[in-house]
């Protein structure tokens, strides 16, 4: 049996796990609520991507939809009972949630004109599924809609969060063995008694021997 050292959680993202968190804290704390990680996360995507070059208006556009939607602070769940069990074992996506909630990808298209149908559309058939996975599908209204803002499977699966369960997100824990227990300390009443120390002869009385023992010496 052992105890608890270190507690991991699993990464918010498939692709750069918890590098949000990392860049905001310079460590991954455990003890920050889902919503604050959620928003951090995205946050961290937004201004990542902003970054890397130079965006068309069409692509800046759906940046700030994602910029609204993570300020606004309104994030998908699970309600674990609509899960198998295995999958309850880690953080998943969810497109759209039960009480209609879009996922941030999902809120993007969803501002876009033309394409207020999509998200409902792929919800269908891809609630739980990854980004890459549903790129995969080949759905021709979501290339549609890529191609149009200049998004790419890669960003778009970095923008995707997981989102923890009800009963909270999987933590792994680490141990170490736990130490053995110690004697207690005896009292002083308690420790073995061990020989007296001879007492220390006064040093007046060694330099009166060292000089009979010398006077003896030259008598002989």
């Amino acid at each position: 049996m052992g105890f608890p050292t270190t507690i991991k959680r699993d990464p918010v993202n498939k692709v750069i796990g918890d590098s949000s968190l990392e860049d905001e804290f310079d460590q991954n704390p455990t003890d920050i609520d889902e919503q604050s990680r959620i928003r951090i996360h995205l946050k961290y995507v937004e201004n990542f991507i902003r970054d890397q070059s130079s965006l068309s208006l069409m692509k800046c556009n759906a940046l700030d939809h994602l910029n609204e939607y993570w300020k606004k602070g309104q994030f998908p769940t699970h309600n674990r009972y609509q899960q198998e069990e295995e999958q309850q074992q880690q953080r998943l996506p969810r497109f759209i949630d039960h009480n209609g909630v879009d996922c941030a990808v999902g809120y993007m298209i969803l501002k876009s004109p033309g394409f207020e149908h999509l998200p409902n559309q792929i919800n269908t058939n891809y609630e739980y599924s990854f980004i890459d996975e549903i790129g995969n599908s080949n759905n021709s209204d979501l290339m549609k809609w890529m191609n149009m803002y200049e998004f790419n499977l890669n960003e778009l699966a970095m923008i995707q969060p997981t989102y923890e369960h009800m009963r909270g997100s999987q933590m792994i824990v680490e141990e170490v063995l736990e130490p053995q227990p110690q004697p207690p300390t005896p009292t002083t009443s308690e420790m073995p008694k061990t020989s007296e120390t001879p007492p220390k002869v006064p040093a007046k009385s060694r330099v009166r021997a060292f000089f009979h023992r010398l006077f003896d010496y030259f008598r002989k």
